[in-house]
């Protein structure tokens, strides 16, 4: 079978049950009219098309190997077995095991959360099929007489222009054009972004017009999943013990609203693994990173569509200038990376976890929690996440006695039996924020550390320039809570004090605009 007028549908479509194209388009999962179109989309480079192509059943390499031999160009993953592809006039589809392949619709190219009928001009982030040449891009947005927006750390084949919906329907007439979305006010005020490239799938990355990879870990419907942690490389400039809290409280804040219960694994390779691996440019998956500055991480999706031992692994890229609580935040990438490891792709709604533009982020958002529990059962009210096992603290000993030896209860340590001969004071760790000086925009602040003492410690407190103090929660790992910031200079002094009466302190300026 030739294809010459691309749009019309191809047989085999609308009866029996076909696998789902998780596309955020509602028009777009099994909609027989798919390819309806009263007049082709406008194309700067004629006799050249993007179709979406879905097979019968998961192709392997051979399948895509003939697509290529064909000179069909295959683009981007659409998972359940769908394809973005490029062709010329006449591609040669006879013999392939393909269901159909049809042009998208203008209307699919449009996130929802765009604003019809608005007059007014808004910042979008316009993507482009990635085989578009950046030339072709800027001509295209000429063509339709918009100003293009300059800014640092957009991701290839993404640029921002201010539109009005007219405008943007126009653009989404482009065959050259995959996707349109609103920009963040980050954007919009000239701060920097940092991207996500997106997840990962076996056969490549995937766009920003897929919801979804497939029905996640638990199979189809709602269901509670198990999944096993392990952590198979250090993270240099930073405490492991403290990047693993940060890691383990990101998995605890998904656990918060769906029924998925993360546990201690025994070795990468295993099925249901997430690996977290910190790792430098070419890395053995086929995707290397790029050297501090760009992409961050990348995360491979559940199985399916992904095959194990890869299939959920998280990896990030160690060259970055890793935080806590401050950019690269250690949580917030991997707030969002676990988002992909349990089978979300990209959100179009600025301010979500799951936007494809890291932020600071301290919870998830609505948007994100909606996503997630289409996946997995919800959590309710009544239940009690499970506790997340926390690596234990690594303790600071002298170095004329024995090392390794660690309470065996941290958080509970019995006083000794004879404080008097205790002159040595606990040693005080802040984690988060990793910096003596903050420069902040909120109005509270929460602090996060270690302390260790051999013979115990009592109890870590804070106090505030402005009058204020508070006693932290935990010791051997603890948490202050919210503290309140005035504008302008707040000098932070925390403390902790052993049973002996010993103290250490450490002392944080944070700056309120």
């Amino acid at each position: 079978m030739r294809v010459v007028f691309v749009w019309v549908l191809l047989a085999g479509m609308v009866n029996g049950a076909e696998p789902r194209l998780w596309l955020k388009s509602s028009s777009s999962q099994k909609d027989p009219a798919l390819a309806s179109s009263s007049s082709p989309l406008k194309r700067r480079k004629a006799g050249t098309y993007h179709l979406l192509v879905q097979f019968e059943n998961k192709p392997g390499p051979a399948g895509i190997a003939e697509l290529r031999n064909r000179g069909i160009r295959v683009l981007s993953h659409v998972p359940e077995n769908g394809f973005v592809v490029s062709v010329d006039d006449f591609a040669d589809f006879e013999g392939l095991p393909i269901k159909w392949t049809t042009l998208p619709r203008p209307s699919q190219k449009m996130s929802r959360y765009l604003v019809a009928d608005n007059p007014r001009r808004t910042l979008h982030v316009v993507e482009f099929h990635p085989d578009v040449s950046e030339s072709d891009q800027r001509g295209i947005l000429v063509d339709e007489s918009l100003s293009i927006v300059e800014r640092p750390g957009l991701l290839a084949g993404h640029l921002l222009v201010e539109a009005d919906s007219e405008e943007v329907t126009r653009l989404a007439q482009w065959d050259e054009v995959a996707y349109v979305f609103p920009a963040p006010e980050e954007m919009a005020d000239g701060r920097p972004m940092m991207a996500c490239a997106g997840a990962l799938s076996n056969f490549g990355f995937i766009a920003q017009y897929v919801a979804r990879s497939s029905e996640g870990w638990d199979g189809p419907g709602q269901n509670p999943a198990l999944l096993r942690y392990t952590f198979s490389s250090p993270l240099p400039d930073l405490p492991a013990e403290a990047v693993k809290l940060e890691i383990l409280r990101a998995m605890a804040e998904w656990s918060r609203v769906v029924r998925i219960d993360f546990l201690p694994g025994e070795h990468s390779g295993a099925s249901g693994n997430v690996d977290i691996v910190f790792a430098r440019e070419e890395h053995g998956d086929g995707f290397p990173f790029d050297g501090r500055g760009k992409v961050l991480a990348h995360t491979f999706y559940p199985a399916p569509p992904n095959p194990e031992p890869i299939a959920g692994d998280m990896h990030l890229d160690a060259d970055e200038f890793w935080n806590i609580d401050a950019d690269v935040d250690v949580y917030s990438v991997v707030l969002h990376e676990l988002g992909h490891a349990l089978g979300l792709g990209h959100s179009d709604k600025p301010g979500t976890v799951m936007y494809p533009y890291y932020r600071r982020v301290k919870e998830l958002t609505t948007e994100d929690i909606l996503a997630i529990q289409e996946l997995y059962a919800a959590r309710t009210h009544e239940e009690t996440p499970p506790e997340i096992p926390l690596p234990v603290p690594t303790p600071q000993t002298p170095v004329d006695k024995p090392t390794g030896t660690i309470p065996a209860a941290p958080e509970t340590p019995q006083p000794p039996s004879d404080p008097v001969t205790d002159n040595t004071a606990p040693t005080l760790r802040i984690i988060s924020p990793s910096r003596t000086a903050v420069l902040t925009s909120d109005d509270t602040i929460v602090f996060r550390g270690t302390a260790y003492d051999e013979n115990g410690v009592a109890e870590v407190t804070w106090t505030s320039s402005s009058g204020d103090w508070g006693s932290a929660t935990g010791t051997a790992y603890w948490n202050t809570g919210p503290i309140p910031l005035l504008t302008g200079s707040n000098q932070i002094i925390l403390h902790a004090k052993d049973y002996a009466g010993n103290t250490a302190w450490r002392s944080v300026t944070v700056t309120r605009r």
